[in-house]
């Protein structure tokens, strides 16, 4: 829903309307008209895009994911074919982070419909700019190719207390796989799922373990390599 500012730009006097306070709609639409009177569409005056039948304003959706305190910066495009278009979200985050910032769709998911989360949230250092220092969309990187590399750098756990650990993990973190080097705070984990993974991890290895130990190395890796220490006891 726009604001009343929005609302006011968007429909305009009539100049030509017979009738008092006729109105006419900005429809955002660019076009030109040809020299045999047929209209040209040129695309749009703003950013809007459409997606699922819905038209979206991703500006708006950027910033909803700039409100949250560890995001510095967004932008949210349009990705897909015309047969299975999706909104998908690039942020600067105020950490060090994953690639993979997903976590942020159910952040916000508690602001705007459902059609208007993005499919995926990549994170970057750093957004890529033109040489007149503005966004340079073109140059952002393939979603595809990033989530390959992810794949490429998976380390399956072995040990048994990493298989035992990495179930805890998913099960907590509602993910399909754990990879050795995942660090529980970049895939989704926070202060309070922290506090869970403890009391599972002393349910699951019966060991004496503080929330501490989380905090100091929070990694698959580094974590069994604690319990193990503990159990060693």
């Amino acid at each position: 829903v726009e604001a009343d500012g929005n609302l006011q730009a968007r429909f305009v006097t009539d100049p030509w309307s017979t009738q008092a306070n006729g109105r006419l709609y900005r429809s955002g639409d660019r076009a030109r008209f040809l020299p045999d009177g047929q209209i040209e569409f040129l695309g749009r005056m703003d950013r809007q895009v459409k997606v699922r039948g819905f038209r979206v304003e991703p500006g708006e959706i950027e910033d909803c994911l700039c409100k949250h305190e560890l995001v510095l910066d967004a932008r949210v495009v349009e990705h897909g074919n015309s047969g299975s278009k999706h909104l998908l979200a690039y942020v600067v985050m105020a950490d060090e982070r994953s690639q993979n910032e997903n976590w942020l769709k159910d952040y916000v998911a508690e602001y705007v419909p459902e059609f208007m989360v993005p499919k995926q949230v990549v994170s970057l250092s750093r957004f890529p700019l033109t040489s007149a220092g503005k966004l340079d969309v073109r140059a952002l990187p393939d979603p595809d190719a990033i989530s390959n590399q992810v794949q490429a750098d998976f380390v399956q756990p072995s040990s048994d207390v990493e298989c035992r650990l990495a179930e805890l993990f998913k099960s907590l973190l509602l993910l399909n796989q754990v990879s050795l080097k995942d660090d529980f705070f970049e895939v989704g984990g926070h202060s309070l799922i922290a506090t869970k993974l403890v009391a599972a991890i002393r349910k699951e290895f019966n060991i004496k373990f503080n929330l501490r130990s989380v905090f100091m190395d929070s990694t698959l890796e580094g974590l069994s390599k604690a319990i193990e220490a503990q159990m060693a006891q």
